[in-house]
């Protein structure tokens, strides 16, 4: 065997060795009843509680009928969605029957992997809405400090 050969059958093998890897730690989660994808999971919990709050201000605000607080409660509500919906998808990946029962475990493995890209999917659409509703927040803030300046301020030019 030439140095390449031998080179690409060492790549291969330590491949393998990461992928049974992941697959093991995978299941492992998966058989003990945790989410595969912690981070995940958290983030979209977060993401929806944040959003809740944004709307529940949105709505006891003295300027509810506003189009920026219109806006930011629209954006809200469809981060919530998503995060929800990423949720869902987490759970419906592992399902409640694999905790604890190997077949079960090594399905919902293959189940979420073959999930995986849609979950990605959504996990970049709740990034983009995280960093929209940040900006609107802002903008929304930068607003009414202006309104609330007093006489001798002078905003940044």
């Amino acid at each position: 065997m030439s140095g390449a050969e031998v080179f690409a059958l060492v790549s291969g093998i330590f491949q393998v060795i990461s992928f049974a890897g992941q697959t093991i730690e995978l299941c492992t989660a998966i058989y003990n009843g945790a989410s595969p994808d912690k981070r995940l999971s958290l983030t979209a919990a977060a993401m929806d509680s944040v959003a809740a709050e944004i709307q529940k201000q949105c709505q006891d605000a003295p300027d509810a009928e506003s189009d920026a607080e219109r806006e930011l409660f629209a954006l809200a509500t469809e981060c919530r969605k998503t995060a929800s919906d990423l949720e869902e998808d987490v759970n419906r990946c592992i399902g409640s029957q694999a905790k604890g029962k190997l077949g079960a475990t090594f399905l919902a493995s293959f189940k979420y992997q073959l999930r995986k890209p849609g979950l990605k999917k959504l996990e970049k659409e709740l990034e983009r809405q995280r960093k929209t509703l940040e900006t609107k927040l802002l903008a929304r803030t930068w607003s009414v400090l202006l309104q609330s300046r007093s006489p001798g301020f002078e905003p940044c030019r």
